[in-house]
């Protein structure tokens, strides 16, 4: 939507996914490095390259600006996500 790229997913694998911290790591890097591209070439007022789905419409998803918002939305709810996992799984709670 913001920088022209498709979106293929395949959500039943996300959930069967295996693989190294290594390589995890590895991805995590080239992914910040395309956000980032994509956030200096992207006009936050700029209309999108893709037609939102019609539910959509009304919403402020319907500007680059509003997608990337509900980016930083969607990575903040798996930031917090993961603490309160990692604190489960290691028995700790920050103070």
């Amino acid at each position: 939507m913001v920088a022209g790229r498709a979106i293929e997913r395949d959500r039943h694998a996300e959930f069967m996914a295996e693989g190294t911290v290594t390589a995890l790591r590895a991805r995590v890097r080239a992914t910040r490095r395309r956000l980032e591209d994509d956030l200096v070439a992207a006009a936050g007022d700029a209309a999108l390259r893709a037609t939102p789905d019609p539910g959509d419409v009304g919403t402020p998803y319907v500007s680059k600006g509003g997608v990337l918002v509900h980016i930083l939305e969607e990575l903040y709810q798996h930031l917090g996500q993961m603490e309160i996992s990692r604190d489960v799984l290691l028995g700790s709670h920050p103070v």
